[in-house]
């Protein structure tokens, strides 16, 4: 089922300048904006993880933990400053990041897995080659070489998009270069913007908006007892936490064997 994201005011006002075309339609005296909208939502029944952040806008509503509507409920359990949400997806804004607990459903172990992020960035902050607009969307585990502490992560490093999957026999790296500005644009039904890591095997593919490069890697084992994170890194990170700036749709985590 198609759902219709109703954005801020201003960004809404901002896409009728664009287009030149009147978004708002008044039917017997209510108006309703119909701005930008997205793609079908994922079956969360066949996830290991599945994030839709369809909660109530926040504010004016109380933020309440964010839900996994898999069958494994691993919902939230810390929602940091700096996030608002619209009813339909969540705002990051570049100060905390969302975070769930260390469950056996997001131990990908040595499984074929595909994490997905659906998003919409703001604008990037320049000079992004310096680092500055650096962005963890995703991910279980941190960057260092203790395969306790295996990682999972789709980010934005300077503008280029990046799936990372380490285990106890390897890393598997990947990149797809200068595409951070792209995911900041878009209307209507290009508004949102899709980015998958995946693992069959030795066989590791990262895809943006279609767009795909593939390889080979031993990555073995993924085990860690980090929690999952979604906006940014997680525990620990100190100052340096990549938050994201913008919007995101749905997180998912399924396996495919």
């Amino acid at each position: 089922m198609k759902r219709t994201l109703l954005q801020p005011r201003t960004r809404v006002l901002a896409l009728l300048t664009a287009v030149g075309t009147a978004m708002l339609v008044t039917l017997g005296g209510v108006g309703t904006a119909n701005a930008f909208t997205q793609p079908t939502e994922p079956d969360c029944s066949a996830y290991a993880l599945c994030y839709l952040m369809n909660e109530p806008a926040s504010p004016p509503a109380a933020m309440t933990p964010m839900i996994d509507s898999s069958p494994n409920h691993v919902n939230s359990i810390k929602i940091m400053q700096g996030i608002t949400r619209d009813g339909s997806s969540y705002h990051f804004n570049k100060l905390g990041s969302v975070i769930a607990p260390n469950k056996p459903a997001a131990q990908v172990g040595t499984r074929d897995f595909k994490i997905t992020v659906q998003l919409h960035l703001d604008t990037l902050v320049k000079p992004c080659a310096a680092g500055s607009c650096s962005q963890n969307f995703f991910q279980k585990g941190g960057f260092n070489l203790d395969p306790a502490h295996g990682q999972w992560k789709l980010e934005m490093s300077g503008t280029h998009v990046h799936c990372r999957i380490f285990g106890d026999q390897g890393e598997a790296s990947l990149w797809i270069w200068n595409v951070g500005d792209s995911l900041t644009k878009g209307t209507g039904a290009t508004y949102w913007h899709t980015l998958t890591c995946s693992r069959v095997g030795t066989s590791v593919t990262l895809t943006v908006d279609g767009k795909h490069v593939t390889k080979t890697f031993t990555t073995g084992n993924v085990v860690n007892t980090r929690n999952v994170t979604i906006g940014g890194k997680g525990q620990g990170c100190g100052t340096d936490c990549d938050y994201t700036q913008g919007f995101i749709n749905f997180a998912t985590l399924q396996y495919l064997s």
